[in-house]
């Protein structure tokens, strides 16, 4: 429904920048579509990387996603310099709008989410290790440092013990569930991820090719972007320990 929506908002925009009257063109119809798409294809990478990276290798892996698909939605727009499209009324772009929506329908009828695979055991120490960092940094949203220490604490705990960590702890995720959410390294990621949101939105702004809308995103990102710098700030204050 990301991509009705999507569509939607992009519509509302056209009409309020372009009135009932636009040209149609490539650019036009296939934008608000990977506007949808990119967002979704990012998180997933994003979470898929830091459930098996550290936090530096699923920034990284995230941000090649955003500026592929970034370039990939700048090359209609390349492509069709030049290219004068069709006039037609705005009311025609709405047709984007049911039509993204049943497409995203239909991609989750055909690639159904799938079901969380079953347990093997027993399951080697390596293995298990890996999957309690990646819940740890995932669902836990631990700094890597914190990360590193409490896989090392349970190696070691196992060591000692001289059994395999599958049977000295059981599954790693109930293991994980015992640390509490890191709100304050949640809350700094969040931050830096509307900050860097913002940055585009203020080139948008900038003259000599600045606009309206891009003084618009800057508000919208830089004031969440905001609130969550305070909220780290607070956060970090003695009075909040």
């Amino acid at each position: 429904m990301g991509l009705g929506f999507t569509a939607a908002v992009f519509l509302v925009l056209l009409l309020v920048t372009e009135g009932w009257e636009m040209e149609y063109r490539l650019e036009l119809l296939a934008f608000p579509v990977g506007l949808g798409l990119l967002p979704a294809t990012a998180h997933t990478v994003w979470e898929k990387t830091l459930s098996r990276r550290p936090l530096g290798v699923a920034i990284a892996a995230t941000a090649a996603v955003v500026v592929g698909g970034a370039f990939i939605m700048a090359s209609p727009v390349i492509w069709c310099i030049g290219y004068r499209g069709p006039q037609a009324g705005a009311w025609h772009l709405g047709l984007l709008v049911p039509a993204c929506a049943l497409a995203g329908k239909v991609l989750d009828t055909l690639l159904p989410e799938k079901k969380l695979p079953t347990w093997r055991t027993p399951r080697d120490d390596d293995e298990w290790l890996g999957v309690l960092a990646g819940v740890l940094r995932l669902r836990a949203e631990m700094p890597e440092q914190r990360v590193r220490t409490i896989v090392a604490e349970a190696q070691g705990h196992a060591v000692e013990a001289g059994s395999p960590l599958q049977e000295e702890f059981g599954r790693p995720e109930d293991y994980a569930a015992q640390f509490p959410v890191d709100k304050r390294n949640r809350t700094r990621r969040q931050a830096w991820g509307y900050s860097a949101m913002t940055l585009p939105a203020v080139i948008m702004a900038l003259p000599p090719d600045g606009s309206w809308n891009g003084w618009i995103l800057t508000l919208l990102w830089g004031s969440l972007a905001a609130g969550k710098w305070r909220e780290v700030r607070r956060s970090a204050s003695p009075a909040a320990e």
